[in-house]
């Protein structure tokens, strides 16, 4: 049975061409009109490229996002049921070489540890051994030398010929200031391979910082010495002086009196307590309240034969400004408080400091002399020796 096609023109063609194309159109366009909402747009396709695990340059940062697909595949790499526990290890230590690259110390310690937890599921000494030294090195660059002197020994028991962990070993006690270990270790390396360089010199420095620690000691000890002696010193010239101290009412002034009993206990004057110069005078920290201004000026080295008076002159002179800047220093009247007998006694300001310490009222607290400069017969003056140890809330603003 025969068959035969039926033939088209060209223009017939052409015309059914047209046809398929509009009802192809028309096809299209009557589907439901729907936006790809999965996709990447264009505000946000670079940081979901760089996010990719394909094309991502570099490592995600910790806390940050990780991209589902990056961390399939690290749950996969770390699969305990796909790994033994020596490929973990190993793995592990991979890891954290590559944090230690980008000195990202304490990630890097992270997984040395991971990789040492494993350990006890193999025999791989020499995978173990450099676990440890790993963890030494993170451990020695973030400063952390007890800990890392504690895994440097660990890999020497692994690896009792590793000549890295040994330098550390020296190091960690160096930088501990434990010379006296490190020299005994060095020494313990070097019989043991007595041409290793590294250790030669090493010992030359672990020697040399030993010295210098004993020196410096002596010298510590030395100048500790100096100190009690001075302060001994110091204490014998106050006990001539007649100088008194609230602190102190009772008992021998010899063996009571400390070094924090004379340190001033105001800010400014902390570092300048009572002190006596090579000619056996004695400096004093002195404060002077102005309670007419509720305001104070201090001196904090006062030579005991100034007197009142002078020092006055001194600060006013140089203080123009001031708001207690009184027309005639010499005319106002300067006193001390007894705080055992809850009394102001007025002090003579023409006589040397040294004569008003030694009043038998006059007792020293804080560390530090304080007197009341007060204009004479003034509203200021009556009203301050009227009060009833009012005046000593002054020192607390």
């Amino acid at each position: 049975m025969s068959s035969s096609k039926t033939k088209i023109s060209e223009e017939e063609r052409i015309k059914l061409a047209e046809k398929l194309d509009r009802d192809l159109d028309e096809f299209i366009g009557s589907l439901e009109q729907k936006r790809y909402k999965d996709g990447w747009s264009e505000e946000n396709w670079q940081e979901e490229f760089d996010r990719h695990p394909f094309f991502m340059k570099k490592a995600p940062e910790p806390g940050e996002e990780i991209h589902p697909m990056l961390e399939g595949l690290q749950q996969l790499k770390f699969d305990p049921e796909e790994n033994s526990p020596e490929e973990l290890a190993e793995k592990y230590k991979e890891d954290g070489n590559y944090w230690m690259k980008h000195k990202k110390y304490r990630i890097a310690i992270m997984n040395y540890t991971e990789g040492l937890n494993h350990s006890s599921g193999h025999e791989n000494k020499e995978l173990i051994a450099n676990l440890y030294n790993n963890r030494s090195l993170a451990q020695f660059l973030l400063q952390n030398y007890r800990s890392a002197y504690v895994d440097a020994q660990n890999a020497l028991k692994y690896k009792s010929k590793y000549d890295k962990v040994k330098l550390r070993i020296i190091k960690c006690n160096m930088e501990l200031k434990k010379y006296d270990e490190a020299c005994k270790d060095v020494e313990k390396f070097i019989l043991e391979d007595p041409s290793n360089k590294d250790l030669i010199d090493v010992q030359k420095t672990a020697l040399a910082k030993k010295a210098e620690k004993l020196r410096n000691e002596r010298k510590a000890q030395m100048e500790e010495k100096k100190k009690r002696q001075e302060f001994q010193t110091l204490v014998q010239v106050l006990i001539q002086r007649n100088v008194k101290f609230e602190e102190i009412q009772r008992g021998d002034l010899i063996s009571l009196l400390s070094i924090e009993t004379i340190r001033p206990k105001i800010e400014p004057l902390e570092n300048f307590p009572v002190s006596l110069d090579q000619q056996g005078s004695l400096y004093w920290p002195i404060v002077f309240c102005y309670p007419e201004f509720t305001i104070t000026d201090i001196l904090q080295r006062t030579h005991e034969m100034q007197t009142l008076n002078e020092c006055l002159d001194d600060m006013f002179s140089s203080d123009e400004t001031s708001a207690h800047n009184y027309k005639n220093p010499k005319s106002l009247h300067i006193y001390f408080e007894n705080r055992l007998k809850c009394q102001v006694y007025k002090a003579n300001p023409i006589i040397p400091i040294k004569d008003v310490v030694s009043d038998i009222n006059f007792y020293i607290y804080n560390g530090y002399l304080m007197f009341y400069v007060l204009p004479p017969n003034s509203k200021a003056e009556s009203d301050f020796l009227n009060q009833k140890k009012g005046f000593l809330k002054l020192l607390k603003k």
